[in-house]
Formats: C-alpha cells, sequence, structure tokens
C-alpha cells in the first residue's frame, strides 16, 4: 500500500513521522507499506497525488482536504494522546 502524507509541519517531522507509520503499520501485519511525505504549503495536492498515486492519504493538520484518494486523520500520529491506534485501524481498511 502506498501512503502519501501531506503536512504542515517541517520536513524533518514529516519523515521521521512517515518512518514512524511505516514501522507500525509494519508491527501490526501490514508489511508491504510505503510512505511518502508532502509539505501542505509548498507542495500542489492534486499533483502530488497524481504523481505518487497513493492508495490512501495520511493527512498531519487539522484543514480537511478534497482528495480523489481516501485521507485518513494523522493527527493522533502527532499528537499522541489522541490514540495512533485509530490511524492504523482506518489504514488497515484500505490494506491490500
Amino acid at each position: 500500500m502506498k501512503v502519501l502524507i501531506i503536512s504542515g509541519t517541517t520536513d524533518a517531522k514529516a519523515e521521521k513521522i512517515s518512518k514512524e507509520l511505516v514501522a507500525g503499520c509494519k508491527k501490526r501485519g501490514m508489511n508491504e507499506v510505503e510512505a511518502v511525505a508532502v509539505n501542505l504549503f509548498t507542495s500542489d495536492l492534486k499533483e502530488m497525488e497524481e504523481r505518487h498515486n497513493p492508495d490512501v492519504i495520511v493527512r498531519l493538520t487539522p484543514k480537511s482536504l478534497a482528495a480523489g484518494k481516501p485521507v485518513v486523520d494523522g493527527m493522533p500520529l502527532v499528537y499522541a494522546f489522541m490514540g495512533p491506534d485509530k490511524v492504523y485501524s482506518e489504514l488497515k481498511q484500505y490494506y491490500k
């Protein structure tokens, strides 16, 4: 499964969360996950969606996104007190 992570954070933080997301997916039996992080403020969402052709988009921003692919709220990955398990549960629905 290919995940496009759209963030409003620094590139370094988005990359760290991307790696943690892939590791978290593997822990939960989703072994074939690739994550690409892009910045919401410096990238065009439609262009990134076309270029990377993800199965699902994880947003690390409270801003809602209009996308052609399913969008998962990834804010719990940034703020662990929100319960990141719900992000992985939702991702599992799209895992092939």
